[in-house]
């Protein structure tokens, strides 16, 4: 089975010093213009009440770059920067949908990039871009897809001062059947990163201890630099290659796994976690930050939908770990510091995460049969499991007539 897919690839990039002059006026361009928008859409709104969308801004920049002290705006790509309204404009409607926080002024210090959407053309392992002549030297490690077509390009500085390409590519993907229709719950934990309803336990690798003091050093030796001297700098960039060491290794470490579970499992059931509330607990921040259990779920879900694979997530307050699965007894007295338990019911020895594990699977597959038997609409399954979690709210019964009343929506 062949699909059509959105992928993006990123590769490094050499530029020249001139190419690199260039991509630095292109990154303070638009650094301005995000600036300078974003204080004039805050200002209006506070002081007079005005309410600017992209077409306001569109307008706004055109008389921007008539200004004879911003003349220099003219000397990069108008697309580029053309693509910062854009992108405000969604950080916008992500704030009103409550999905992300209002947005920030950006600064040199942050890492820095800009759109490329049209007008670019890539051949022989060089890119060409508007208002570039020559071409850029591209290391691409791995081929594109079969019959692809680039949508467009997005080129950025790390803060290690390494440059990057990302191609947002649209191409053919084979869809390969799995290995077997196996059915999983997952359990997402500190001690163990995975738990499977087999009993299979992944041990969490603990990748940023490893690093810890060595970013800890870094770190004081940071903070000892005069601002602004060269020696500075250089702890920056020390501190920041430790950073991106980390992240490249748990990227590395999260795609493996998640490529071998979408490649074994068929159906995939996780818990609906609240990550940000989760995070307030200042016990237990660090160590659910390291874990990245939403970046684990987030490329599960995209390649699940790349591999036509279901992933059903559970009601994120069911009592996976206090119910019991044979009998469906719900032992509320059991303690978060509790690993393994007996069920006073009928005498079963669990082990927390297992236990848990064997729930979510057994509630995953009830939502999935339910939705299945009325061919609901995404739309739908959203007020499905606002209907289970009023279910599991009100009802201090087992799982049994909670399975009874979820089967009556």
């Amino acid at each position: 089975m062949i699909q059509r897919v959105l992928k993006g690839y990123q590769f490094r990039l050499y530029p020249t010093k001139e190419q690199e002059d260039f991509f630095a006026k292109t990154f303070g361009s638009c650094r301005f213009v995000w600036n300078y928008i974003l204080a004039t859409k805050s200002e209006g709104y506070k002081f007079g009440g005005i309410s600017l969308n992209y077409c306001d801004t569109s307008k706004g920049l055109k008389e921007i770059k008539g200004l004879e002290e911003l003349k220099w705006l003219k000397e990069v790509n108008s697309q580029s920067i053309q693509q910062e309204l854009r992108k405000l404009d969604v950080a916008y409607t992500r704030f009103f949908k409550k999905i992300s926080n209002y947005p920030v002024f950006k600064t040199k210090r942050d890492k820095q990039s800009f759109i490329v959407p049209q007008h670019f053309e890539y051949k022989d392992g060089l890119i060409f871009i508007p208002k570039l002549k020559s071409g850029i030297k591209v290391n691409q490690h791995r081929e594109f897809g079969q019959n692809h077509i680039i949508k467009f390009i997005t080129i950025s500085k790390s803060k290690v001062g390494n440059y990057y390409i990302s191609f947002q590519v649209e191409e053919d993907k084979i869809v390969k059947d799995p290995k077997s229709n196996n059915q999983i719950g997952i359990d997402l934990g500190l001690d163990s990163l995975m738990t499977f309803s087999d009993g299979k336990k992944i041990k969490n690798p603990r990748i940023a201890k490893k690093y810890r003091k060595k970013i800890e050093y870094n770190h004081r030796q940071l903070s000892k630099k005069q601002k602004g001297s060269k020696n500075r700098e250089k702890s920056r960039i020390q501190l920041a290659k430790s950073y991106e060491k980390i992240n490249n290794i748990k990227k590395d470490y999260s795609h493996k796994l998640t490529s071998k579970i979408i490649s074994e499992n068929q159906v995939i059931c996780l818990e609906d976690l609240s990550i940000v509330n989760m995070m307030k607990n200042p016990k237990l921040s660090r160590s659910i930050q390291e874990v990245s259990w939403g970046e684990i779920v987030r490329q599960l879900e995209y390649k699940a939908n790349w591999n036509n694979r279901q992933i059903i997530k559970i009601e994120r307050f069911y009592p996976s770990s206090k119910t019991c699965n044979p009998c469906g007894y719900i032992y509320q007295k059991l303690n978060i510091n509790e690993r393994a338990w007996v069920c006073p019911k009928c005498g079963q020895n669990h082990d927390r995460d297992i236990n848990a594990a064997k729930n979510i699977l057994e509630q995953g597959l009830n939502i999935l049969n339910d939705l299945s038997g009325q061919g609901m609409g995404s739309d739908v399954k959203q007020k499905h499991g606002e209907a289970l979690g009023k279910i599991l709210e009100k009802s201090k019964k087992n799982t049994k007539s909670i399975n009874h009343e979820a089967t009556a929506l």
